[in-house]
């Protein structure tokens, strides 16, 4: 089976505080309210990191058996990266996102690396894998797909849109097996099908008044050069 997910941030303390997984944030008995605050150093709240990775790789490892692939697209492992991709199970495709700052030896355990890709299944749905999301990829106004991570739910996703957020604060800190995304991307492209066609529809509205401004002008010119040559 294939899976996709992205943005675990294993070993990543400040993300459990950023998008607030708040079943692994506890006040922090440390604090000194008299002290500046300071992210590192002195912050009114902590984080169960190592609960934190155990969740996810728990999660992650209840789904994908050792035969399957899974595309990560970005912001994989934090911390201590060849100790952690031990942990988890099966082959993995890592797009690379801005928080993948591995070893040239912790990227060779990946099967595949890739900054930006784009690959076909069951050879009709084209597929673009990008750590960002974006407002056009390849084959965008075709009907292809774009699969992304990095924004942890915070971009809204319409009916029509065929861009989809993968990450795991998304997803209910799970991978999502590729039947699962392939039906859910499906059932957008009657919508997005409806958006193309009026928008085409608008752009012959514009193209016939675009026309008709052109005969007035042509009109208008017409009578000018009447009026001079009388």
């Amino acid at each position: 089976m294939i899976f996709v997910t992205a943005d675990l941030h294993i070993g990543h303390r400040a993300i459990a505080l950023h998008t607030n997984r708040k079943q692994f944030i506890y006040p922090n008995p440390d604090y000194d309210p008299e002290k500046p605050k300071d992210f590192k150093n002195n912050w009114p709240l902590a984080v169960k990191l190592e609960e934190h990775d155990q969740f996810l790789i728990d999660n992650y490892n209840r789904m994908v058996g050792k035969k399957d692939t899974t595309i990560i697209i970005g912001d994989f492992i934090w911390k201590n990266e060849m100790h952690n991709l031990q942990r988890f199970n099966g082959k993995k495709i890592l797009i690379v996102g801005n928080h993948d700052n591995g070893s040239q030896l912790y990227l060779k355990q990946f099967t595949e690396v890739h900054d930006f890709l784009t690959r076909t299944f069951e050879r009709k749905y084209f597929c673009t894998f990008f750590h960002y999301p974006m407002i056009s990829w390849p084959g965008s106004c075709y009907g292809s797909w774009q699969f992304h991570g990095h924004c942890h739910g915070r971009i809204t996703e319409f009916i029509d849109s065929l861009r989809c957020d993968c990450g795991v604060d998304v997803w209910d800190y799970k991978p999502i097996p590729w039947e699962v995304l392939k039906k859910k991307m499906e059932s957008r492209m009657p919508y997005w099908r409806d958006k193309v066609k009026n928008r085409e529809l608008e752009e012959q509205k514009t193209d016939t008044v675009a026309e008709l401004r052109e005969k007035n002008r042509l009109h208008r010119i017409g009578k000018e050069n009447k009026k001079n040559s009388s």
